[in-house]
């Protein structure tokens, strides 16, 4: 849940996800110096997801996110962007919204590979 006080505003449906994606800051964006990060998503969309990281990410950083979905598994490199962060008081990871900036090519191919994880 985003910290807008509960409130849910989503134009498209999501799925619960556990994903590895290797995360690095893009070009220009120096919140991670470049370095690369492994993560889990926490949900999925056709424009965004979910993560948990080890660290808070500024809003408004850009990202390069690279992982594997679909049957069979495919790799997405994306790109996008952080729109809230917020730390989970029971685990102490942070619960972070991306909103995804850069489609790859074929927008198709990731949203069948999405849909997919939303029909089972």
């Amino acid at each position: 849940m985003s910290p807008n006080n509960g409130i849910e505003n989503r134009a498209y449906s999501r799925v619960g996800a556990e994903v590895t994606v290797e995360m690095q800051s893009a070009p220009g964006a120096d919140s991670l110096d470049g370095s690369k990060m492994i993560c889990k998503t926490r949900d999925i969309s056709l424009v965004g997801m979910g993560i948990y990281t080890m660290i808070q990410l500024p809003k408004g950083t850009r990202l390069i996110l690279n992982l594997e979905l679909g049957i069979p598994p495919r790799l997405f490199n994306l790109m996008g962007q952080v729109i809230w962060s917020a730390q989970d008081p029971q685990t102490g990871m942070y619960k972070t919204g991306i909103h995804l900036t850069n489609m790859p090519g074929d927008t198709s191919a990731w949203h069948a590979a999405v849909l997919q994880r939303l029909v089972g």
